[in-house]
């Protein structure tokens, strides 16, 4: 895995620690998180995890996500994985950047329904 320097823009809040993503560039999984921070306006770290040479098996990726998928979230002590379960604590953390859902209950519902298949 190979650290890179991050991406995003600044959000104007004082946080302890960066965001860090664990992504492959490749994939769609983790460009809708990167699209996501992007849009929010959420500094972070970019962590290259390179599918195709294994990097994804590396005993220090394994410790953040026994499964061995990308994309991870590193917030703090929180570690999330999976894309969907990632944007979906980035809604609920930092609801006061650009709105990724709809805030109407049933039209959340079925955005979530769209994802869910």
């Amino acid at each position: 895995m190979e650290g890179e320097s991050g991406s995003g823009s600044g959000s104007g809040e004082v946080k302890k620690q960066k965001l860090k993503l664990y992504s492959f560039w490749w994939s769609t999984c983790s460009f809708r998180v990167r699209i996501a921070l992007n849009f929010k306006g959420l500094k972070y770290e970019y962590k290259s995890v390179n599918l195709l040479k294994g990097e994804q098996l590396n005993p220090e990726f394994i410790k953040l996500n026994p499964s061995g998928n990308v994309p991870v979230l590193v917030d703090g002590d929180t570690v999330v994985a999976d894309s969907l379960a990632i944007l979906m604590y980035l809604e609920d953390k930092y609801p006061h950047h650009y709105p990724l859902l709809p805030q109407d209950i049933h039209k959340r519902a079925i955005n979530y329904q769209g994802q869910l298949t």
